[in-house]
């Protein structure tokens, strides 16, 4: 018993220095002021937003997509006339003006950090990748899904889509024979 209160006297020793060393640290940057979130502020931050991930890496990625459903001889064609025929300059205001509606300037901040950093800058590349992965495995699920939800709630898709099976077919109802109206009966 005495080996275990020698112990717990010898780590109290040892966490009460370092936890009276360390606590102060918790509060650096808290004493500095929040970026405060004006409409000039979220301006700025969002322009700086837009300057570590600019919409022609973003849009340019989209296009890229959109090419992969095409035959592979005609996706180098389709890349030059979409970038050719967007209007870059459009989607970055109609980018910023959402931005600075939606987003407050310290997490307008938050995000221009990260993606100016080399571990943002990295995991854009990377991003694309995984949506690429992903995507096709999210849109199955989502058309299962549709399918399923129209069948429980009666309504008929109304849209072309190649949506599976259902993973448990119902035996479909057979149709009502028309009733023959009764013919009055003789006296």
């Amino acid at each position: 018993m005495l080996d275990s209160a020698k112990q717990e006297m010898k780590m109290k020793s040892i966490c009460i220095p370092t936890l009276a060393l360390l606590l102060p640290l918790c509060g650096l940057g808290a004493d500095q002021p929040k970026l405060k979130d004006t409409k000039e502020n979220r301006a700025k931050e969002a322009a700086r937003y837009l300057k570590a991930l600019p919409p022609t890496e973003f849009v340019g990625d989209m296009i890229l997509d959109m090419a992969q459903n095409l035959p592979v001889g005609q996706r180098k064609e389709f890349i030059d006339n979409m970038t050719r025929n967007l209007d870059f300059e459009s989607v970055e205001k109609v980018t910023l003006a959402a931005l600075m509606r939606h987003l407050t300037a310290e997490e307008l901040a938050a995000m221009a950090d990260f993606y100016s950093s080399p571990a943002g800058k990295s995991a854009m590349k990377k991003i694309g990748l995984c949506m690429a992965e992903m995507s096709p495995h999210v849109q199955l699920e989502l058309q299962k899904a549709f399918l399923k939800t129209s069948q429980a709630i009666g309504a008929k898709p109304g849209i072309d889509l190649p949506l599976p099976p259902p993973d448990k077919p119902k035996s479909p109802k057979k149709p009502e024979s028309p009733k023959k109206p009764e013919s009055p009966k003789k006296p």
